[in-house]
């Protein structure tokens, strides 16, 4: 937390009006409070944030396009008359959206015990992300690559930035159908991890590869079975 009390400091030295995104809280430490922790500390620091939550990935949600936008006012007009000029743009984009979602992701929240479960359930799914990074670090250094790695295991989340250049990345998807963005982020969420560091090996050296694993392309997902979509402040407050 140091690093971010010096973003703060920095912050408000410049008068910078903050921004967050926080769309994978509890799938980056396995600690969805932890995760919001520099969220509290900028407020705690008076800062006047704006903060925008998705509820996507870490409900389960994907398909609801869920979320939440959250602004600190300095006091109550304020804060009505920013509510005043969302509302001036949303109403031309979507005025009313599905609510389905919004409640379920609510009911959740606003009950201690489901919240507790949530947060219990967003930490298995960390953990058995950060397994899988292992063991893609260690997939590719049995295959025979003598490159640092490193990386994989150090970064955090959901996906990974392999280091993968565009070229590589285009002869991955044509030539072994293993499908990552242009600029090489991986997801970490799959389980086929030998097949996927031998492809990842042979396209980093560019040449063909002698043999591709075949491991049976077993994609394990965790999803909570409570759905949600944009919902009340009031959760929102209770989640951070």
């Amino acid at each position: 937390m140091e690093q971010w009390k010096e973003i703060s400091d920095t912050v408000k030295k410049q008068k910078l009006v903050p921004f967050f995104d926080c769309a994978y809280q509890g799938f980056a430490s396995g600690d969805a409070v932890r995760d919001a922790a520099a969220v509290r500390l900028f407020v705690e620091d008076g800062h006047l944030i704006s903060l925008v939550q998705s509820f996507s990935k870490n409900f389960g949600l994907y398909g609801q396009r869920v979320g939440a936008l959250s602004v600190v006012g300095a006091n109550e007009e304020e804060a009505k008359r920013v509510v005043s000029q969302m509302k001036m743009v949303i109403r031309p984009m979507y005025s009313n959206p599905p609510r389905h979602g919004a409640r379920l992701v609510t009911t959740i929240l606003e009950d201690p015990r489901l919240t507790a479960e949530f947060i219990e359930q967003c930490r298995g799914m960390a953990d058995r992300i950060n397994t899988m990074r292992t063991s893609l670090h260690n997939a590719l250094g049995a295959v025979g690559s003598t490159k640092n790695w490193d990386h994989i295991t150090k970064q955090i989340g959901m996906f990974a930035y392999s280091g993968l250049a565009k070229e590589q990345v285009m002869k991955m998807r044509e030539k072994h159908h293993v499908y990552c963005t242009a600029d090489g982020r991986i997801s970490m969420a799959v389980s086929f991890c030998r097949r996927k560091a031998s492809v990842i090996y042979c396209n980093w050296n560019l040449k063909h590869c002698l043999s591709v694993y075949r491991v049976s392309p077993r994609v394990m997902s965790t999803t909570l079975r409570t759905p949600s979509t944009t919902f009340p402040s009031k959760s929102s407050q209770l989640f951070l």
